[in-house]
């Protein structure tokens, strides 16, 4: 009865060391900037290069910062001024936002030589014209 109860708990540890499943993440490949990732409830760390982050991970990149991750092989750059899940950040690096291909139309607007304008007055020149309004005295 002992040897079974081993065997059984030697086969327990076994089968979840088996199917335990390895969760995605990404791996920080470069960084400019201010970067960081959420630790817990409204607690942020930064990011520094090499290091591995979890799919689910809210990260948010700073102004003029880049974070470049890599998944599987392929690399993803998340742009200045996101903040998000980092899988759906990713993701949205896929979409691109120029579509190759696409043409450029005719525009219906007049062209600006036709067009006469009338000199529009300055903060300098609306001061000049207050100032005669006022009567000083000496």
């Amino acid at each position: 009865m002992k040897k079974v109860i081993t065997f059984l708990s030697i086969l327990m540890a076994l089968s979840c060391v088996v199917f335990a499943e390895k969760k995605a993440s990404y791996t920080v490949s470069s960084l400019t900037g201010k970067v960081t990732y959420e630790v817990s409830n409204g607690e942020w760390a930064d990011v520094k290069a090499g290091m591995t982050l979890d799919i689910d991970a809210n990260v948010n990149v700073g102004l003029n910062s880049t974070l470049v991750v890599e998944k599987d092989g392929a690399k993803f750059t998340i742009k200045p001024m996101k903040k998000g899940k980092l899988s759906e950040l990713a993701a949205a690096n896929l979409k691109g936002g120029v579509k190759v291909g696409s043409k450029i139309t005719q525009s219906d607007i007049a062209d600006a030589s036709k067009r006469t304008t009338k000199g529009s007055a300055t903060a300098s020149s609306r001061a000049s014209e207050a100032k005669a309004d006022v009567l000083w005295e000496d």
